[in-house]
């Protein structure tokens, strides 16, 4: 297998290649992005693609839920393409790309649609044929490896966790071309798992037992690293622990990434849930045993300030003690995060809230 800096460079080379001239420098990463989760979606796919374009064909006449939980119970995918196409046979030939790109997009179920369209990829791809482009990037696409065989370097470093790294790296990339300060947008997976041994540490019991169940909460998910990290790390120490996942982003790109690696991690996409967590909280009512963020360090909550405001003036809500500045973000999700935490066990105070 190449380093993990040949396929990272592989990636990301497409920029050099092939962009630079149509795409702005600040715009690689939202082209590079969606190509690398779909190369190594139909990478995953590769093996089964036959026996799961029968099992589709076989049942075309049905509802897509129908499909989706046939496909699921017989080849154990949430995800899949109805369509024989792949990047190498669109790549085969230089006629008609884009019509053959759109239509392997289109092939996917529900789960992945729902990825493409965060990711805005038709109109990214209709920006690469304007370009006169689309066939090169495609073909280079094509030609990257991105298996599990060829993602994993051994029996303690997973396919799931090299792809995760290969996304952290390629968010790095894509920020910094932006200008942007990455570490404002994600945490790398080794504090992750730092945060995460640390977290639980202190419910080492707990943790054990024929089926213990525990729920972790993101209000500021990312790509999420630390929801899939957390879990990991718990079914380390119990095999049998049912670990729910919970998770918020308002980012699209990012969203986007998150939902695409719990797709790959076997994960119910749905744990991550789109919008302004402080203006809009998708699990209004529900509280978490854990709480898992690295929540926007020095930034304001101008945005969601009437929103915000008026929540406060509700007895009871998470916001009903009081306000801080508009200026300390920071402050405002901690509050948030208190008010998401089960108390443990007998009263008390909550189980547990990490963030760095």
């Amino acid at each position: 297998m190449a380093s993990s800096n040949s396929l990272y460079q592989a990636v990301w080379g497409t920029a050099d290649t092939y962009l630079r001239g149509t795409v702005s420098r600040q715009n690689y990463g939202d082209y590079i992005l969606p190509f690398t989760v779909l190369r190594r979606l139909e990478c995953a796919l590769e093996g089964t693609k036959a026996e799961v374009l029968a099992t589709v064909q076989a049942a075309e006449h049905m509802p897509d839920h129908l499909v989706d939980a046939m496909v699921l119970a017989k080849h154990k995918l949430p995800f899949y393409s109805a369509s024989p196409l792949s990047l190498a046979v669109i790549a085969a030939s230089d006629d008609n790309v884009m019509a053959g790109m759109l239509e392997y997009l289109d092939s996917f179920n529900d789960t992945v649609r729902e990825v493409w369209k965060a990711f805005k990829f038709p109109e990214l791809l209709q920006t690469l044929e304007e370009g006169n482009i689309l066939w090169g990037v495609v073909s280079h696409f094509a030609g990257i490896d991105l298996s599990d065989a060829a993602l994993s370097k051994g029996a303690d470093d997973s396919a799931e966790n090299a792809m995760g790294d290969l996304f952290e790296d390629l968010m790095y990339r894509s920020f910094s071309e932006n200008g942007q300060v990455a570490g404002e947008y994600y945490t790398s997976r080794e504090i992750i798992r730092l945060m995460v041994d640390v977290l639980l540490n202190s419910d080492d019991e707990g943790l054990q037992g024929k089926a213990p169940a525990r729920t972790v909460y993101d209000p500021a998910a990312g790509t999420c690293g630390m929801l899939l990290v957390a879990k990991n790390a718990m079914e380390e120490l119990n095999s049998n622990i049912e670990v729910g996942l919970f998770g918020q982003e308002i980012m699209p790109k990012s969203y986007a990434l998150g939902r695409s690696d719990l797709i790959m991690s076997g994960v119910d996409p749905n744990a991550l849930q789109f919008g302004d967590t402080l203006a809009n909280d998708m699990y209004a009512g529900q509280q978490f045993d854990y709480v898992l963020s690295n929540p926007p360090y020095g930034s304001d909550w101008k945005k969601s300030k009437d929103v915000v405001t008026e929540e406060s003036k509700r007895e009871g809500s998470r916001f009903s003690h009081g306000l801080p500045p508009v200026s300390d973000g920071q402050m405002l999700f901690l509050c948030h995060v208190v008010d998401k935490l089960k108390k443990a066990e007998g009263g008390g105070a909550p189980r547990v809230a990490a963030a760095v």
